[in-house]
């Protein structure tokens, strides 16, 4: 109930330009449903860098059961958030036998503000399933090794765990964490080769996943983001994240979904990381045999984190809400234990404390809720992390972006040129300033743009097709007919395919080449049945080539669509005379 009171108005979102059109919006693989090229696409694309079938294939499943509706693609979001919530209520419960410690942990897993972006944020539903599947390989393992039950419960968490490892590629530290399983709650200290042995299976799916992961973002360039970050500046970026997520969890404020990565190493932060590592290390192994759940907790979070802390950079952020979704249940529990152990049995059932918890849920509620109803649409949330961390490549690009389709120009050109700016590298920011230029009919000022644009990344699909477009309104028909064709050889996503078709085919009707713009209009018809655009020039181009039966079958289409068309009227009557 908590988390659908915190969560339920993200039924109203849409998508925000944050990954959501690749991962659906502009995605004709998930938009299709549940089909074999579906599976076959989910099982093979690069796309976004990762290899994360399972998440695939649940987008896809959520269009073939809602078609593409976002808010109930959000609140199956949502759901899944509250069964992992209910999931580390059981395990724990299990586990330990402790109802309300375990129920306290569950709480803050559910409500931190922390752990709104893989909920409110489409795109990242491959948390949420990875940390359904890990949360039951968790607990099917323990019931194996607390009931001694049958090898049937052992493989069934190699299937669990499959099945995370298919949703998401972080899932690569699921075996040891079971091993800090081991430590605590479950105390089986004796024989740790054994307890190692035991979990091969478990580290030979999460190499597969590593090694596939790595591929796919070396291939895709996704570990070049930031090539003058030395690893010097990022060991410092990993030791003052393990500090700011730790901070972030007792104080969550001003949270955003993208913290720049510094210019600079910055002491205080690393310094303030350095030291919380080392003081609650020594204080967890120091107490490790009287409070194991310490030494257990601690290693969690660090492990957990070890993939996305930085040491190996892919993207532009210094750190991500995301990231804690599974690690902070170390130190969650790590805090509740603890306040139960200082407090004692009697003092932790006082109502005076109870109570004092129940208003810290509402204030994390509050604070989640406030945190969700950012993700509205673009500008709000990315004005936020401007708000938030200052100018930002990517925050800038994007309200800019916002601004130029609502034709906002004067903001758009002022969010647009900070981006490129801050990052002259940055090749979006030079698509998109150049669309800015185009808008205002300043075409040899976007195509110096788009110029650049291909420069710097070759493979841009969008920027040959945007290209295309300058290219032809400035008449370089021959240039906008190579750009049209290799973005779409590239491959587009429908509206922009269909509309290369129809420039393609302009153009070659322009020139006399009615059989080959014939060939154009009927591949955008293809695309879309009910492009009136195409199907007009595929009128009037049979026209043209005298083939009036095929003409008279458009020409009546397109009446019937829009009576109002003069020029579908006129051809109609002098088909009618001959």
């Amino acid at each position: 109930m908590a988390v659908c009171l915190v969560f339920a108005q993200t039924g109203s979102h849409g998508y925000v330009n944050f990954d959501d059109w690749d991962y659906v919006g502009d995605n004709p693989a998930v938009l299709s449903g549940i089909t074999w090229e579906g599976v076959k696409f989910a099982f093979t694309t690069k796309m976004t860098a990762n290899w994360h079938p399972i998440t695939w294939l649940s987008h896809m499943l959520d269009v073939q059961l809602f078609g593409e509706n976002p808010g109930a693609m959000h609140l199956v979001s949502m759901w899944l958030h509250a069964a992992n919530a209910m999931l580390v209520f059981i395990l724990l419960r299990y586990l330990t036998g402790a109802f309300w410690r375990s129920a306290a942990v569950a709480a803050l897993f559910a409500l931190h503000p922390l752990h709104v972006e893989p909920v409110a944020w489409l795109s990242d539903r491959k948390d949420l399933l990875a940390t359904f599947f890990w949360l039951l390989t968790a607990l099917t393992y323990g019931y194996w090794v607390k009931r001694a039950a049958s090898w049937r419960w052992f493989a069934s968490a190699h299937f669990w765990a499959l099945l995370a490892t298919l949703s998401k590629p972080t899932t690569v530290t699921l075996p040891f964490t079971l091993l800090l399983l081991d430590v605590w709650p479950l105390g089986r200290l004796e024989n740790p080769a054994r307890r190692l042995f035991e979990k091969t299976g478990f580290f030979l799916l999460a190499l597969l996943q590593g090694v596939v992961t790595y591929l796919f973002q070396r291939d895709l360039g996704a570990m070049q983001a930031l090539p003058n970050v030395t690893l010097a500046r990022q060991a410092a970026n990993a030791i003052a994240s393990y500090g700011m997520y730790l901070w972030q969890t007792i104080w969550p404020r001003n949270l955003t979904p993208m913290y720049p990565f510094p210019d600079k190493i910055e002491l205080l932060p690393v310094a303030g990381g350095a030291i919380a590592i080392i003081l609650i290390s020594w204080l967890a192994f120091r107490r490790k045999q009287q409070q194991p759940y310490l030494a257990a907790g601690w290693c969690w979070y660090l492990v957990v984190l070890a993939p996305m802390i930085g040491l190996v950079q892919v993207g532009i952020q210094a750190h991500a809400d995301r990231y804690t979704y599974v690690s902070l249940l170390g130190i969650f529990w790590l805090i509740v234990w603890g306040l139960h152990d200082w407090l004692g049995e009697a003092r932790w059932q006082n109502g005076a404390l109870q109570g004092a918890a129940g208003l810290v849920g509402l204030l994390l509620m509050w604070q989640a809720y406030a945190q969700a109803a950012l993700w509205v649409d673009d500008r709000t949330l990315f004005g936020h992390t401007l708000a938030v961390t200052g100018p930002n490549r990517l925050a800038n690009s994007v309200v800019g972006l916002s601004h130029l389709r609502a034709k906002n120009y004067d903001d758009a050109g002022k969010h647009l040129r900070a981006a490129l700016a801050i990052d002259p590298g940055f090749m979006p920011a030079y698509r998109h300033l150049a669309e800015w230029h185009y808008a205002q009919q300043r075409s040899e000022e976007a195509l110096k743009l788009l110029d650049r644009a291909v420069a710097l990344e070759p493979r841009g699909t969008m920027t040959y097709y945007n290209r295309g477009i300058v290219l032809k309104s400035l008449d370089r028909k021959t240039e906008a007919l190579a750009d049209f064709e290799k973005a779409m050889k590239m491959g587009l996503e429908p509206d922009q395919d269909k509309r290369a078709n129809l420039e393609s085919g302009l153009i070659k009707k322009s020139e006399g080449q009615h059989a080959e713009a014939l060939r154009f209009f009927e591949k955008a018809l293809e695309i879309d049945p009910f492009y009136y655009l195409a199907q007009k020039n595929l009128a009037f181009t049979h026209y043209a080539l005298k083939d009036y039966d095929r003409a008279l079958f458009h020409f009546q289409e397109l009446t019937r669509i829009d009576p109002s068309d003069q020029d579908v009227s006129k051809a109609l009557a002098s088909i009618k005379k001959k």
